[in-house]
């Protein structure tokens, strides 16, 4: 019975795991969403309304929580004491999960710039990559703190 279980809860997990990345966006489709932000010059009222706006906003969306992820954890690894120790591990966590920035805009850019050079990672998505580009574009500097 306990083996049956484990393997309904994994057919489940997986299930849902599935279905989720499915559903996530891909660099090259939300690139093309992005070029909306960009080519609006960051003006939400220079877009025409329906699929434009929606563009917008969903691109706007997604890199803001990118974005206020990335600097939430700049703000703990130069605010917790756990992480103020230069261990390997707080260096790798700024390194690659750390991004010092509250620019949504800058963000978008960044993507849109780098998301053409980077073609063999069109098909993931922006969450699961923004580890190679936004650290490196936003060190984490230990000065920023998000209040």
């Amino acid at each position: 019975m306990k083996n049956k279980l484990s393997l309904l809860f994994g057919i489940f997990f997986i299930t849902l795991s599935v279905h989720h990345e499915s559903n996530a966006a891909s660099n090259k489709e939300l690139l093309d969403n992005c070029r909306t932000v960009v080519n609006a010059n960051f003006d939400f009222r220079n877009t025409s309304q329906g699929e434009q706006e929606w563009d917008y906003m969903y691109c706007l969306g997604y890199f803001n929580a990118i974005r206020s992820q990335f600097a939430a954890n700049c703000s703990d690894v130069n605010k917790l004491e756990f992480w103020q120790t230069n261990s390997k591990q707080s260096e790798s966590f700024r390194e690659f999960y750390s991004a010092g920035t509250n620019d949504t805009d800058a963000v978008i850019q960044a993507f849109v710039n780098w998301a053409p050079t980077s073609p063999g990672n069109w098909e993931f998505s922006a969450s699961s990559t923004a580890w190679e580009w936004l650290p490196k574009i936003f060190p984490c500097t230990r000065s920023f703190v998000v209040e």
